[in-house]
């Protein structure tokens, strides 16, 4: 299996090494896979990222720096690698300040071997998070995860290892959605191909430094968008209500159950 790996970043020239050294750093790598090359998809950063990557590419023929004409977030330079640039059929997805587990493409190449009749491959994760240190993040292995996705995300953007083809006949990520784009993209390929989740944890996630998870605003009316924007396939597979209930349970926890609903009905009209 040939991959390519897409790492979008904004501003992260003092943590995008780390991530980009545990991509290379992997096992097994041109034995039971390839990873043909990987595309730093810089979004206009205004720190020194570029001279980090032009260093590093002496170190790491396959390389690449690609930079975004205009700042577009990560969903759109995640698209355009994946729809424009890549040279594989599979693209792996990384974030720059994220770390992969050494044997990750080696357990998941092991996985698909045996499996392989997916379209989208995911693993658990541990998230680094203030409130409780570690946790790990998965589901257990099932034929069909989108009633659980109609629920919650399971599943991080940099586990993800997709087909090309797949990716873009689903349209690939949302660029309008301001966060989440991750979630909605996963409810719309679960409901047209199916996704594999590995029950291990293969890398780290840093859950504290991401400013976007942290915002309660953003982070419920992303989740309005996402149920409003899927709700034929909600209904169609009769979940809608369960996603709604999840939403307005979760707004109520936190005290913004008013503000929420209303953010709900304005996207439904």
């Amino acid at each position: 299996m040939r991959i390519s790996v897409i790492i979008p970043t904004y501003n992260r020239a003092d943590k995008i090494e780390k991530s980009i050294e545990s991509v290379f750093s992997q096992e097994g790598d041109g034995e039971l896979f390839e990873i043909t090359e990987l595309l730093v998809m810089d979004d206009c950063s205004t720190d020194n990222t570029k001279d980090v990557i032009v260093k590093l590419k002496e170190k790491y023929p396959k390389l690449s720096y690609y930079k975004m004409e205009v700042n577009g977030g990560a969903a759109k330079a995640r698209n355009y690698a994946i729809k424009n640039l890549i040279k594989t059929e599979w693209a792996a997805l990384q974030d720059s300040d994220d770390i992969w587990d050494l044997d990750k493409l080696k357990e998941m190449s092991t996985y698909i071997e045996k499996k392989p009749d997916a379209w989208l491959y995911s693993h658990w994760y541990t998230a680094l998070t203030k409130e409780n240190g570690e946790v790990q993040v998965g589901i257990d292995e099932r034929e069909d995860y989108l009633e659980e996705l109609a629920l919650r995300n399971f599943i991080g953007s940099p586990t993800i290892l997709v087909n090309k083809k797949a990716f873009c006949d689903v349209g690939g990520f949302d660029e309008n959605i301001k966060a989440l784009e991750d979630w909605e993209f996963l409810i719309r390929f679960a409901y047209r191909y199916k996704i594999r989740v590995i029950p291990k944890s293969l890398m780290k996630v840093d859950l504290i430094s991401e400013g976007m998870s942290s915002d309660i605003g953003k982070y419920y009316d992303a989740r309005c968008y996402i149920i409003a924007k899927n709700k034929d396939i909600l209904l169609e597979r009769k979940i809608f209500d369960k996603a709604v209930e999840s939403l307005l349970l979760s707004a109520k926890k936190n005290g913004v159950l008013e503000n929420v609903g209303n953010i709900l009905s304005t996207y439904l009209k």
